[in-house]
């Protein structure tokens, strides 16, 4: 039976992940932040992936561990002008999308060195905007994380999946106003990344879009930045 460790299923792409994984028939272990997050017919392990205690609890009991897959795929994000961000919406951001799955991954790999890892990324990475610089930025560490390990441990199957928009409900979550029309639905997504999950390593987008934006985005890096630069010092006062 295919063991897979999983974070982030109570909603969005990770709880159609589950639902698939849990179908297939796989011997499910999910990471959810309390009991009453619980999934029936599972292991959960109960940890606040931003409080560090958690952490520190979650990474001793896994250490010991073995899986066949584990899927990366908590996350959260707090939206504002930087300057006004809190030093906790930093540090929640960083510890949920960044610190919990590299503390993750260094206590499971010695167990584990054929583990397939599944890491979640953002095309955020390649297209940085206002209002969501921390979760950028932990987002193209996850991106380089995979891009580390996958030299430092050549044998070990990895997964990196940058993915565009989806209607998952975290933008609505976070009080982030876009135009969700052109966004995918998680529900299909899922569909591709669990096929993925399975079958491929690397890093992907899944969709013909999305590759072309992270095509276009990678090509364009140094001209956007200078555009947005400028946009930014011509419409902004970060003083108000």
């Amino acid at each position: 039976m295919t063991r897979l460790l999983i974070s982030g299923v109570t909603s969005g792409l990770g709880k159609h992940l589950l639902s698939k994984a849990i179908t297939s028939g796989w011997d499910v272990t999910t990471i959810v932040r309390s009991s009453e997050k619980s999934v029936e017919g599972c292991e959960n392990l109960i940890a606040d992936l931003s409080n560090s205690k958690d952490l520190d609890t979650l990474t001793a009991s896994l250490k010991d561990r073995t899986f066949d897959h584990v899927v990366l795929n908590a996350a959260c994000a707090k939206v504002g002008p930087f300057h006004l961000q809190t030093a906790t919406d930093i540090d929640t951001v960083l510890r949920t999308n960044l610190h919990a799955p590299l503390r993750m991954v260094h206590a499971l790999i010695p167990n584990n060195p054929r583990t397939k890892f599944t890491f979640m990324s953002s095309l955020s990475v390649h297209y940085p905007g206002t209002n969501y610089a921390t979760y950028s930025v932990s987002k193209a560490a996850i991106t380089q994380l995979y891009h580390a390990l996958q030299i430092e441990y050549p044998l070990l199957p990895l997964l990196c999946l940058e993915f565009g928009g989806m209607k998952t409900g975290m933008h609505e979550k976070v009080g982030m106003k876009v135009n969700t029309t052109r966004f995918r639905d998680p529900k299909k997504v899922a569909t591709k990344v669990f096929s993925a999950i399975q079958k491929k390593t690397g890093l992907r987008t899944l969709h013909t879009d999305w590759y072309v934006v992270r095509k276009i985005g990678v090509i364009m890096d140094g001209t956007k930045t200078r555009i947005r630069r400028w946009h930014g010092a011509r419409s902004y006062n970060w003083r108000k």
